[in-house]
């Protein structure tokens, strides 16, 4: 029986070592290269961040959770880092003390020994899907909402004015309906994970990247009926944790 290549699926010559095809190996190899050169930009985008401070007075006394403004640039930071140590590592390459630009440009020297392992696929496919949502970030289309991701493919799902109103999308890639609040939830779920803090302006305007809509004028509201409390003061002015301003704009 003739071995394909368990990425694309084409035959594979008889003398071939390798679990991917010559041109699937080289498209790893430009990917992981592609992403070793955008992830600094990437990181910039999502680096430019709103710190804060707890406490009375200027002087602070310890920072509490930045806010991305990018979050989508944010969580695919995440993701492409986690992507590159695991891959470093699948590799034979040492991790510790590096950062993922190097362990990327490094396995891109190593896909030989990529393309020979059992998940060869796998690792070729999410870098890839990685590639093309940098370039998505680096050269946005139209103007669009990240929601989140699909729960059952992991796909990242854009949303558009109309269905962020009726608050239900279909997953582009595995036809999925799903409910926009849901997938959001999610989303939000994971950057409170990371104990996001933020100013009733700086907290609607996070919210609005992911599609949500509130005002600032609203948050502060809450706090003077007593439905949400403030963890700290920035200058004067109120520090609300993430999660709770989410969980009361679901009451």
């Amino acid at each position: 029986m003739n071995r394909q290549c368990t990425k694309c699926h084409t035959p594979l010559p008889t003398n071939h070592t390798t679990n991917l095809c010559t041109t699937c190996t080289t498209q790893l190899r430009d990917n992981l290269r592609s992403l070793a050169h955008d992830l600094p930009a990437l990181r910039l985008i999502a680096a430019k961040q709103a710190r804060i401070t707890t406490g009375q007075t200027r002087k602070p006394n310890r920072d509490v959770a930045p806010i991305p403004i990018s979050i989508a640039a944010w969580e695919l930071l995440q993701d492409i880092e986690t992507y590159a140590r695991h891959t470093a590592t699948a590799a034979g390459i040492t991790t510790r003390h590096t950062t993922a630009e190097t362990l990327l440009a490094t396995a891109a020297q190593h896909t030989t020994t990529l393309a020979k392992r059992p998940d060869a696929a796998y690792i070729a496919a999410i870098a890839s899907t990685a590639t093309r949502y940098t370039a998505h970030h680096l050269n946005p289309p139209e103007p669009r909402t990240l929601i989140g991701h699909c729960p059952t493919c992991n796909t990242q799902l854009w949303c558009d004015t109309t269905d962020l109103a009726s608050n239900w999308t279909v997953c582009p890639t595995c036809h999925t309906t799903l409910r926009i609040h849901d997938i959001q939830q999610t989303r939000i779920l994971r950057l409170a994970a990371s104990d996001a803090h933020g100013t009733a302006t700086e907290l609607a305007k996070l919210l609005r990247t992911c599609g949500i809509t509130i005002n600032a004028n609203t948050i502060r509201q809450w706090k003077r009926r007593g439905k949400i409390t403030p963890i700290a003061l920035a200058d004067g002015k109120p520090v609300y944790r993430l999660w709770d301003v989410w969980a009361t704009l679901g009451q």
